[in-house]
């Protein structure tokens, strides 16, 4: 596990969980869009799907899933994106347990990544994990390596409550992004600010100033290094 790269244990865990479980099902608005797609070969446009592009819709169908009887995982690909279905996230999801003593069950995981610094705008950037860590009944899983997300994947889609599962941006990039992306962000300082204070803003920010190229006097701005 340790030479695993991070998103790839996140992936990890849920193809653990959909070979173990027939009932969990894993959906997105970027997933499944073709016969090619790494989850739908292996499990079926049946257990894996695209959904509208309304967070609304695709975290509602999941509730409404996870109350048959399924173990929904949903794609939101950053937290911010959940925000506009905080009622179906706050109102809904951790509640129907409580309130039916019980009886219904709602095994749901909201997977999003957090922290996108590379001047992705204010609404992809948030970090929220507080604000849903207030929310009776719904859990907050933050992994910060590999072995933790694969673990903590596998045990989010088996608990019975709903499951709010982030994962840093920047953790989920090959080596190969990271060059393009610190660049980038380098030169877009109006968006990133400071370079070492866009690197100070990052998990493990010493181990990214070790290993992001250093900046040449020939590298021109808009332009990226191999």
């Amino acid at each position: 596990m340790a030479q695993m790269p991070y998103i790839a244990a996140v992936d990890a865990g849920i193809h653990q969980e959909m070979r173990r479980d027939p009932n969990v099902l894993y959906f997105g608005q970027n997933l499944a869009t073709t016969e090619n797609h790494e989850f739908v070969a292996a499990y079926g446009h049946d257990r894996v799907r695209v959904t509208p592009i309304s967070e609304t819709a695709e975290i509602g169908i999941a509730i409404g899933a996870a109350m048959a009887g399924f173990r929904p995982v949903v794609e939101l690909y950053m937290a911010e994106f959940m925000l506009v279905a905080m009622d179906q996230v706050v109102n809904e999801a951790p509640r129907f347990r409580y309130m039916s003593g019980g009886q219904v069950k709602v095994p749901l995981v909201l997977k999003a990544g957090y922290g996108f610094t590379a001047g992705w705008a204010g609404q992809h950037t948030g970090s929220l994990t507080a604000l849903f860590m207030g929310v009776p009944g719904l859990k907050v899983v933050v992994p910060s390596t590999a072995a933790d997300a694969k673990g903590l994947m596998a045990s989010a889609i088996r608990d019975d409550n709903p499951v709010v599962f982030l994962h840093h941006y920047m953790l989920t990039l090959s080596t190969a992004k990271f060059r393009t992306v610190s660049i980038w962000c380098r030169l877009a300082r109006p968006m990133c600010g400071e370079p070492e204070a866009t690197s100070r803003s990052l998990p493990r920010a010493g181990w990214f100033r070790a290993h992001w190229p250093r900046r040449s006097s020939s590298l021109k701005r808009g332009s990226t290094r191999k």
